[in-house]
């Protein structure tokens, strides 16, 4: 399903046969995905740019942090300073 992230036991799969230097291509095959999200997995991997056994020793709470989008604004610093405005809003129905 497109946008479903997927499971980190799959990700850390796609890591390891990454690792072993298998083409995206293989990797799609061998663990039943599409190319294109072992192509944007891998392009991830290149951004997060750190090795991959580190990523593999990773609690999956936090390896998932970095391969999903963003964070929750609750989480940023700055929703600190937006949180006063949202106190007294009412909800229109």
């Amino acid at each position: 399903m497109a946008g479903k992230t997927k499971r980190m036991s799959t990700i850390k799969q796609l890591l390891r046969l990454h690792l072993q230097g298998l083409s995206n291509r293989k990797i799609a095959e061998q663990i039943g995905l599409y190319k294109g999200t072992v192509n944007r997995y891998v392009q991830k991997l290149q951004v997060i740019s750190r090795p991959v056994g580190e990523l593999l020793d990773m609690e999956e709470p936090v390896l998932e942090r970095l391969f999903t989008a963003g964070s929750p604004a609750y989480l940023q610093d700055r929703f600190e300073d937006f949180k006063p405005s949202f106190i007294n809003v009412k909800i229109l129905k």
